[in-house]
C-alpha cells in the first residue's frame, strides 16, 4: 500500500469520525448551521472553494483506480468531494435548501451521521493496520 493511500486514509478517517460525532452530539445546532450555510451565498463560496482546494489535492496526489479497496475508496472520496464543492460554487443558494429537503437531511441526520463515523472508523483502521510500501530512495 503507497504511504499516500496510508496517510490519506488515516487523516479523512480521523477527520470524518471527529465531524460525525461533532454533529451526532449537536444535533439542532448542526441542522440550523447547515440549513443557514444553504442560504449564505458568501459562505458558500468560502466553503466552496476550500472543499474545492481539498478535494482537488486528494484526487491530484491520489488517483488511483486500482491496487485494491482502500486505495479506490480514497479515490472515490477526493472525487466526491470535489463534486460537492462545485455543488457549493455553481448551485444558487436557493437550489440548496431544496437539496436538503430532498434528501431529507433533518429527518435523517443521525441516519447520515452513523454513516460518516463508520465509514471514518474503516477508513482509520485501515489507514493505521496497513502496511506501507517503502519509496526506495536513487542510488548513487
Amino acid at each position: 500500500m503507497s504511504q499516500a493511500t496510508v496517510f490519506l486514509a488515516k487523516l479523512i478517517g480521523l477527520f470524518m469520525m471527529i465531524v460525525g460525532l461533532a454533529i451526532g452530539l449537536h444535533e439542532q445546532q448542526s441542522i440550523a448551521s447547515i440549513e443557514a450555510l444553504a442560504q449564505a451565498p458568501q459562505l458558500l463560496l468560502v466553503v466552496g472553494l476550500i472543499t474545492l482546494v481539498a478535494g482537488l489535492a486528494i484526487v491530484l496526489r491520489h488517483n488511483i483506480w486500482s491496487g485494491g479497496v482502500l486505495p479506490i475508496v480514497i479515490t472515490l472520496l477526493g472525487w466526491i468531494i470535489v463534486a460537492r464543492a462545485l455543488l457549493l460554487l455553481f448551485l444558487s443558494s436557493k437550489t440548496l435548501p431544496t437539496l436538503l429537503t430532498a434528501i431529507r437531511f433533518e429527518r435523517f441526520f443521525y441516519g447520515y451521521a452513523v454513516v460518516i463515523v463508520a465509514i471514518g472508523i474503516l477508513l482509520t483502521y485501515a489507514g493505521f493496520a496497513s502496511k506501507t510500501l517503502a519509496v526506495e530512495s536513487p542510488k548513487p
